[in-house]
């Protein structure tokens, strides 16, 4: 059809216009109603609580006055006694008690004690027998409650004497029997609440539901009805109770004589009342349906807005449409179907015309990139080209007037520094294409593309070719600044470790073969410095050409370092090895001189293994000869360090270190013996090493670094395991025992071993007999 697109539009931007517009009508209308009933039900919840708090805040200051009350001495002391007429001050005391109990703020209104074993009834009015009184059933009906203290319902008319307020059809009352710590209850305390106090605290203005209290087992306690208290909410035309799993505060809906309710409710865990607010669901909603009728209003004339603008827009837009249409159709050779509306033809006739084009340009595309990176690859690694077909190539790949315009240009190599310990299949770089990726992206965003060709990786290199109109100097500038920024990038994003080699400026393209030989051999002298380095072929170019003093090797340290690590110096030889690895750098220039002083630090550590018999192990499978290969291989000082520390250091020390322990212990041994052989006579460390012929303070050391214990502390303790022996295995006098052991006197042998022991050698020879003789009775 020759308007389908024109409907199309009108239809999509109906769409389009009308879907957020109810969409948002819809979320409004619901968001509204959804906060009117949030409000309403947190207004009930609040409620709820309220009314909650501030009876239980009032049952609480009753209970809290009744537990004082109790507690009290008269209180007490009237529990045990008659209450005769001498015992008036008693009484006056007791309903004294009452009167404060009643001013406290409690609304308590009558104070009510009960003694069934003295036989009486004590009331604000006076004294009465318990026998004699008219309420006696009520009152020993009170004392058989489940509870030591609860709260009971009370019917002001089951009682003859004037319990409370007579205005009040019913009392809340709580009984506390007494006394508190005996089994038997003998008496109680009844204070008197009347319910129509209870009732003001849960009566509000808004008139919107009924507010009532249940007991525990669900009877209605509180209600400004009369007639429902005692009855369940079933009985009073509830059709669903509260749910059988309570919890602290909830809601449910209900018909209450045929009317939809909510309920609102909150649970007491001291008496395991339920407070409930019930109200009409049909009140709560006239806000939310007014709000319905002005939502709707509002889309309606939104939407019919929308409809109008979308049909004046879709004509406007479809203009243009409706023109190429024409034009389609004017150079279009095959006839028009019935069946392809005007967009279809109008797509149709462009594809025939650059179907084409398109094909030839993406496989043109494809391949360009990578032909111009394999060939300068190949042309800066050397490999020889006919001057006409480098002119070719630099025309069709476009590099000729980027080069052209160049005065001056310079070869940076950019390598990652990998540890040389690990094997191939662990390098993240560059393996790692993300890496690579990485790095690459980040040289490419440093140096614009005016001023570089297309970068290329080679063998874990990346060769950047850049220029620059100007003089030398100015190109040695910007090859500086870019560098200096490409090293801080990828220190920072990347935390890869890098080193760059920038060869000599050179003015023509066909140096540059020699200019990645500049760099490769500036990367090369890396390894005087730390890892993330940047050299420029210049400055080692010159320094070569300077007259340099020879160079001394540093014999002295070496020899240090090999004595140390024949001792089994762990820290000396460390630190002697860290001393001449940093000599090596502070003094050699060229790299000959570093490789000539590790191989021959290598020769002598190597000599060193086969004189302490490591020889015999083997070096994870490789040979000595693969170990200088390793060594050739390492660019960074820090890799060299780490190599000569774990291939040779640690292995030569750990064998120095164990023949040095197996020397000191059986040194130590021979002490151990003269010990124990002249125990029992003055014994010294000097005695010692004059027997043994040694230095007393070298005994000193291989003791304590052998046994954990000085020479002294030794002896002192072999002496106290020989004085428990003769206590326990002979009848020796501890007098003896003492002077066999070189103590000067008894008692100073008696103090040392209680210190020791924690108890007197008699003292330890009684105790290990009466064990020994235990033992041979059960055995």
């Amino acid at each position: 059809m020759r308007y389908s697109y024109k409907a199309r539009l009108i239809l999509y931007g109906a769409l389009i216009s009308i879907i957020p517009v109810l969409i948002v009508g819809v979320f409004s209308y619901n968001q509204s109603i959804n906060q009117v009933e949030e409000k309403v039900s947190n207004e009930n919840v609040e409620f709820i609580q309220q009314m909650r708090s501030n009876i239980e805040q009032t049952l609480s200051i009753v209970s809290h006055s009744v537990d004082v009350l109790v507690d009290s001495q008269t209180i007490n002391e009237a529990l045990r006694r008659p209450l005769i007429a001498e015992d008036f001050k008693l009484l006056d005391n007791m309903k004294g008690d009452f009167i404060r109990l009643q001013s406290l703020g409690t609304k308590v209104e009558e104070v009510i004690m009960v003694n069934t074993e003295q036989n009486w009834i004590v009331k604000n009015d006076g004294l009465k027998r318990l026998d004699q009184h008219s309420d006696l059933e009520n009152y020993e009906s009170l004392m058989n409650i489940e509870n030591d203290m609860g709260w009971v319902l009370l019917k002001n008319d089951e009682f003859s004497d004037d319990l409370i307020n007579r205005e009040c059809a019913y009392t809340i009352g709580l009984v506390k029997k007494l006394p508190e710590k005996t089994i038997n209850k003998t008496s109680m305390v009844l204070a008197n609440i009347p319910m129509c106090t209870l009732l003001d605290m849960i009566t509000d203005n808004n008139g919107l539901g009924e507010k009532f209290v249940l007991d525990r087992n669900g009877n209605i306690l509180i209600d400004q009805n009369i007639d429902n208290i005692g009855q369940s909410l079933l009985d009073i035309g509830y059709n669903q109770g509260l749910p059988e799993e309570l919890k602290e505060v909830g809601q449910y809906q209900t018909e209450v004589n045929g009317d939809e309710h909510v309920v609102t409710y909150a649970t007491s865990p001291d008496n395991n009342w339920t407070y409930v607010y019930s109200a009409s669901l049909k009140e709560l909603t006239k806000e939310s349906n007014a709000i319905g009728w002005f939502t709707f209003i509002i889309v309606a004339s939104i939407i019919l807005f929308c409809l109008l603008a979308v049909w004046v827009i879709s004509r406007n837009l479809y203009r243009p449409i409706n023109n190429l249409l024409h034009l389609a159709r004017q150079s279009q050779s095959v006839p028009v179907t019935a069946n392809n509306n005007d967009v279809a033809e109008i797509e149709r006739h462009l594809n025939e015309l650059f179907d084409s084009k398109a094909g030839l340009e993406k496989d043109i595309h494809k391949h360009l990139k990578q032909s111009v990176l394999f060939f300068l690859r190949s042309y800066y690694e050397g490999k020889t080209f006919d001057p006409i077909e480098v002119n070719e190539k630099r025309k069709i790949y476009k590099l000729d007037e980027k080069i052209d315009s160049w005065d001056t240009m310079t070869m940076i190599i950019l390598r990652y520094d990998y540890d040389h310990q690990l094997k191939d299949e662990e390098l993240s770089v560059p393996q790692d294409e993300w890496h690579t990726f990485a790095i690459k992206n980040i040289v490419e965003e440093v140096i614009q593309e005016p001023n570089r060709l297309p970068t290329v990786w080679n063998d874990r290199s990346l060769l950047i070719l850049i220029g620059k109109e100007g003089s030398i100097e100015e190109i040695n500038q910007f090859s500086y600044k870019v560098t200096e920024l490409i090293h801080d990038y990828i220190e920072r994003y990347l935390k890869l470790p890098i080193s760059i080699g920038v060869s000599e400026p050179f003015m023509n393209f066909t140096d540059a073969p020699s200019a990645l030989q500049e760099g490769k051999e500036a990367l090369a002298h890396r390894l005087k410095y730390e890892q993330n380095v940047v050299i420029f072929y210049e400055s080692i170019k010159s320094r070569s050409r300077k007259k340099l003093a020879d160079y001394q090797y540093p014999k002295k340290v070496e020899g240090e370092l090999m004595l140390a690590l024949r001792e089994g110096d762990s820290s000396n030889a460390h630190t002697l090895f860290d001393d001449w690895i940093n000599s090596i750098f502070d003094k050699a220039e060229f790299l000959g001189e570093y490789q000539v002083s590790f191989n021959q630090l290598l020769t002598k550590l190597l000599r060193l293994r086969q004189e302490s018999g490591l020889y015999q192990t083997k070096l994870e499978d490789r040979t000595e000869a693969d170990l200088y290969k390793e060594l050739l291989k390492l660019h960074r000082k820090e890799d060299v360090r780490a190599w000569f520390k774990k291939n040779l250091l640690k292995p030569l020390l750990d064998r120095f270190n164990t023949i040095h322990d197996s020397q000191y212990q059986q040194l130590a041994d021979r002490m151990i013996v003269y010990v124990q052989e002249h125990y029992d006579k003055e014994l010294t460390l000097e005695s010692c090493a004059a027997h043994l012929h040694y230095n007393a303070n070298y005994l000193s050391t291989v003791f304590k670094q052998s046994t954990g214990k000085t020479f002294s502390e030794y002896v002192t303790y072999y002496r106290f395991e020989m004085a428990k022996h003769f206590l326990s295995e002979t009848t020796k006098p501890v007098k003896e025992i003492a002077e066999k052991l070189q103590y000067n006197n008894s008692q100073n042998f008696i103090r040392s071993f209680k210190k020791l022991e924690g108890v007197t050698p008699g003292q330890y020879r009684t105790d290990n007999r009466r064990d020994h003789t235990i033992r041979s009775k059960n055995g």
